[in-house]
């Protein structure tokens, strides 16, 4: 399986770019092929286009003003591990493509372990504070008992995840 990976990005005079070892692609090159291309290399495509991605004085400088070029134009991919593939015009106004690596299962693992201890540390400050609500609405010892006991656990959940965290 091949793997594309990242490399500098030095656009040009008009602000567009493309990786080198991006295949040629034309009109004639459908979606199917270059996400067909994208999965050999382990990943997808994510493809932004300048009258959705730049803000509005941006994509007006291009679009309404008529500036032949992009290069004030930052497009960026939310996608964790994204990289850029390309910056070109199109018919229908510029896009960057950017390549998005499809994580392996270690790191699939990985995240599913730390939204676990995420939602456990939510949880657990969520404890926290309803008990220190109770506590400060107790009407009378037992429920100011019940509340400083429910804090208290809570603070235990919460400082074992910490001391995990700082043990891993």
């Amino acid at each position: 399986m091949n793997t594309i990976k990242p490399t500098p990005v030095v656009r040009d005079d008009y602000g567009y770019w493309t990786h080198p070892d991006l295949p040629v692609w034309d009109e004639g090159t459908t979606r199917e092929q270059i996400d067909a291309w994208a999965k050999e290399n382990n990943g997808t495509i994510v493809v932004e286009w300048m009258d959705g991605d730049a803000p509005e004085e941006v994509a007006d400088r291009y679009f309404e003003v008529g500036e032949a070029d992009c290069s004030y134009w930052y497009p960026h991919c939310s996608k964790a591990g994204n990289f850029l593939l390309s910056i070109h015009d199109t018919e229908d106004g510029p896009i960057a493509m950017f390549f998005v690596p499809t994580p392996s299962q270690a790191e699939l693992d990985a995240i599913a372990e730390l939204d676990s201890k995420f939602n456990e540390l939510a949880k657990a400050a969520s404890d926290l504070v309803a008990a220190s609500s109770k506590l400060s609405n107790a009407s009378n010892a037992e429920e100011a008992e019940v509340a400083t006991e429910v804090m208290a656990e809570s603070q235990a959940r919460i400082d074992a995840l910490v001391k995990a965290k700082e043990a891993a």
